[in-house]
């Protein structure tokens, strides 16, 4: 209604309520809040699959390395030093090889072949499986390798038999 040029009824002004646009802010915010914490938890699980994956590998290359160097050890009376932590040997092809644990990095000749390295046993076993300490009975070699990064812990143990023995 028009009463000369004056509006007596106000026109519906288009447009957001503060009270709106505060509500919309708060649902935006908890929305956020969810997704960042669901991300977070992703990139937490990729993490963690990440360090188990290389904790397996430096354990599963270390004892593949160990396992060949063995076969390849010819006559188990060229050991020249066998303890639980530490193994040295000539192999067929003559040379040294040497296995030993520093702090936590495992040593093939005075080279780090593994990092993560927390445990490293050696056992030793005649051909009935009885422990020797006779390099020249040994005919089974028993390994176990404890590796851990970022709190995760993988133990691997093999039993290795030296090739060109009765």
């Amino acid at each position: 209604c028009k009463s000369g040029n004056i509006d007596i009824m106000p026109r519906k002004v288009k447009g957001f309520t503060l009270i709106e646009l505060v509500m919309v802010m708060v649902i935006i915010s908890v929305i956020s809040i969810t997704i960042g914490k669901i991300m977070f938890q992703g990139f937490k699980s990729f993490n963690t699959a990440q360090s188990g994956t290389e904790v397996d590998w430096q354990g599963y290359i270390a004892i593949a390395r160990l396992v060949n160097d063995i076969h390849d050890m010819g006559d188990p009376s060229l050991i020249t030093s066998m303890t639980s932590t530490q193994l040295t040997f000539t192999n067929m092809s003559s040379a040294s090889v040497s296995y030993q644990l520093s702090g936590t990095n495992l040593l093939r000749n005075s080279i780090v072949l593994a990092r993560g390295i927390t445990g490293l046993a050696f056992t030793y076993l005649d051909k009935n499986g009885a422990v020797t300490a006779t390099a020249s009975n040994i005919r089974y070699v028993t390994m176990t390798l404890t590796v851990t990064d970022d709190n995760i812990t993988s133990s691997l143990a093999t039993m290795v038999g030296v090739r060109g023995v009765e």
